[in-house]
Parts: C-alpha cells; structure tokens; sequence
C-alpha cells in the first residue's frame, strides 16, 4: 500500500495591530499581537508615555464611548484592526514630567472627553468654518501695483516674485498700503527664498516706521494655468508673517493680508487677496505644520478633526490649502502717499546705481517743493545704502518727508550731500 505523506501545517503569520491612541500629549502608535486585550495596550502605553496602567483610561473613539474598556477585554471582542483609534484618559497627576513643557499637573484638571476636544481646538486640530474675515478690504497703492505687474510681464509670469506691503492697519478692519518693497531673492515658476540678511530686514522696517508705516501683508505673482490657489509652502509663509504681525503689532494685525497676482488668457494681470483663517493660526502656533509633498495639500503632525455638512467626520493629517484660506475685498484704486517713480531696488536686470539716482534727481530739480523728489521709498532707500546713516541721518529726512515739509532749508544738507555723491 501507498504510504500517505503527512503534510506540516502552516501556521498563518500573525502580524501586529497597529493602534493610534490619541491623549493630550499627542498621538502614539502602539504594536500589540492581535490576540492581545486591552492590557496589553496599557503596558504599552507605559512603555511609550510612563503613565500606570492603574491610572489609564481607555475609550473608543468609532463609535464614540463614554464607558472605559476593562483590561481582560480582548481586541477580537472589540473587533479591532490596524488604523483603528483609541482616546487616553488620566488625571493630571498621573501625568509623565517633562521639564521642557508645561507640567500637565500644573493644570489642575482631569482630561475628559471636554476638556480633550477643547485641548484639541485650542491646537487647531478641529476643523470649524469661519464666517467671518478680519479684513474688510485692501487697498494697495495703484502705482505700486502697475510697477510690480510691469515687471512681471517682462518675463511674461514665467517665475514668482514676492514683495512686502508696507501701510498702516485702521480700527475698522480695513488696510491701506502704500508701497512694496521688493527684497532679494532667487525664484523658480513655483518656489521662491528669500535671501535678505536679518540686518537688512531690519533696515527696511527701520525706514518703513520712520515713515509712519508697519508692514501689512505680502504679494506674491506665479505663472498662469495653476488649479490650486495658495500651495502649501505659500500658506505656511503667509502664516509665519501673519503671526509675526500679531505679535508686533497686537489685535489690528489681524487684517493682515496675501496678495498674489497672475496673468489671464487674455494677458491681463489679476490680482486677489487672502488671509489665513484664525485656525491656521492656531496650527502655526501649536508647531503642527509638516512639510507638504501636494501643493494643494497643508500636512500637519496629528490629524485635523473635520466635519462637513452631508459627509460625517473626517479626520486626517492632510488639509486642502483653500479650507485655511479666506477672500479679502479689493479696493482697486487706492492711490497712497508716496510715489513710485525710482528704480526699484534688488532687480538684477535693472539694479540702482549712481547713475539711476543722477538721471532721477537732475528729472526731480525742477519739481517744487523739493522735498517731493524724497516722497519715494525706493529712493528712500537707495540714499540710505549709499549716502545717507539710516540711524542719524534718514530720520531727518522722513520726518520731512512724512509731514511734507515746504521749507527747502530744512533740506538743503542733505541736497548738498546726495548731489556732491552723484556728481550734481
């Protein structure tokens, strides 16, 4: 008779379950073998956090359950699989210490699934749709603007450009800016650095205040044919500014504005104004942006809690830039104090020389009174990197400028000085 072969069975692989178990001090990934139960993920937990087992509170977070899993509870009975959430309670103190950080003891409250959500907003990690934008309109200085898209037409939009608006903020949510200043920069058709020193941003808003002005916002120009309005390293940029903004400048900052610019079909420039919501501000400020693969998607460290009318709670990492964005009205034809009739500064194929500031002031010495061949930041500017102490000697002159000051001694000094360095 045959002799039968008998056959080793093949015991199926058994891979982890990964779990993501959210608390106030984040998100944690835990690995437990399938078979395992709900103690098996405290002592994980302990491992991961140093949090007692005794002092753990575990929850499910789909569907949403007020009652504790007991530790004998198995992740078969819960039906669990990886990807799958879990929330983390414990009292404040059974908190871990972290020097670095503000001690969760400190707090003196237990975290519930209340105070876990409010925790979580006050983060920006819930999504919520602002109604309202803190700007209600935008006016930026006409020649400024018909200056900067001149220039972009010259290379026909094929590469971005950025500059700083400079203005004031007013009391009722509206802004007005009167001049760009365009600093150095290497750009490509869709990224851009900035590659002023530190000293020399300082100089600018050093010039921009002795004029009576802070900076309000930034402008931005891209070629034609994108689908997205604000890409994610663009948003995170108008972020930082707006942040840094508040912070110098308190509550009317809040109007700070994005202005970007492109060219239609038709080959005209259009131009629009945003201004990141109050939440991506919160995300800012809570270190959750991550770097972005997707123009069109933000990425942050946790996943952003989002819920749309007609399509249930949706929780992810990812977040389409145009959610985090809010339209600004446009005032079309504000006309600002200054003029713009000096070269621009940090334009590599047309940079200020010498023999521009000559050209400029033998075309001005016939305009009366001479303190208008002054009222130009750009020329402003150029003087205070070539002829003129920013410290000693441009606040004279910006006070003069400011209040438009009629008497030609009062800058006859200077005259004297920018006319003998140019050769006048």
């Amino acid at each position: 008779p045959k002799r039968k072969t008998m056959q080793k069975a093949v015991q199926p692989a058994t891979r982890p379950l990964v779990l993501r178990v959210k608390s106030t001090s984040g998100q944690s990934r835990v690995e437990v073998p399938p078979s395992g139960s709900i103690a098996d993920v405290k002592s994980k937990l302990f491992t991961l956090l140093g949090i007692k087992a005794t002092d753990q509170k575990l929850y499910r977070l789909q569907p949403p359950d007020t009652t504790p899993l007991t530790d004998n509870t198995t992740l078969v009975q819960l039906n669990l699989r990886s990807g799958d959430e879990l929330r983390l309670e414990y009292s404040a103190e059974a908190a871990p210490q972290d020097d670095g950080q503000k001690k969760l003891k400190d707090i003196k409250r237990v975290w519930n699934m209340k105070d876990y959500m409010n925790h979580l907003e006050d983060q920006g990690l819930v999504f919520k749709s602002q109604e309202e934008v803190h700007c209600k309109l935008a006016g930026v200085d006409f020649n400024s603007c018909n200056q900067f898209q001149l220039y972009l037409h010259s290379f026909a939009f094929q590469k971005m450009r950025v500059g700083f608006l400079y203005g004031a903020f007013a009391a009722d949510g509206n802004l007005t800016a009167d001049f760009i200043y365009e600093p150095q920069q290497e750009t490509t058709p869709d990224q851009f650095m900035i590659l002023d020193s530190p000293e020399t941003a300082a100089r600018v808003e050093k010039i921009a205040a002795l004029l009576g002005y802070q900076k309000v916002g930034w402008i931005f120009s891209h070629p034609p044919g994108r689908d997205y309005i604000l890409s994610a390293a663009e948003v995170q940029f108008a972020t930082q500014l707006q942040a840094q903004a508040l912070e110098q400048h308190g509550q009317n900052a809040k109007s700070f504005v994005t202005f970007k610019v492109t060219v239609t079909d038709e080959g005209m420039s259009h131009f629009e104004a945003f201004q990141v919501t109050d939440q991506c501000l919160k995300l800012h400020s809570s270190k959750m942006f991550r770097p972005s693969d997707d123009p069109k998607m933000c990425c942050f460290a946790e996943d952003v809690l989002m819920h749309r009318q007609g399509a249930g709670r949706k929780d992810s990492t990812q977040v389409e830039t145009t959610v985090l964005l809010k339209p600004v009205a446009v005032k079309n034809d504000y006309q600002g104090k200054l003029a713009t009739q000096y070269t621009i500064e940090n334009r590599p194929d047309k940079p200020q020389t010498t023999g521009t500031l000559k050209a400029y002031l033998t075309r001005m010495r016939p305009v009366k009174p001479y303190v208008k061949t002054f009222a130009d930041f750009h020329v402003l500017w150029h003087l205070a990197n070539a002829c003129l102490d920013v410290n000693t000697d441009m606040p004279a002159l910006c006070e003069c400028v400011r209040k438009g000051v009629q008497d030609p001694h009062a800058l006859e000094g200077f005259k004297l000085i920018i006319e003998a360095t140019v050769g006048l």
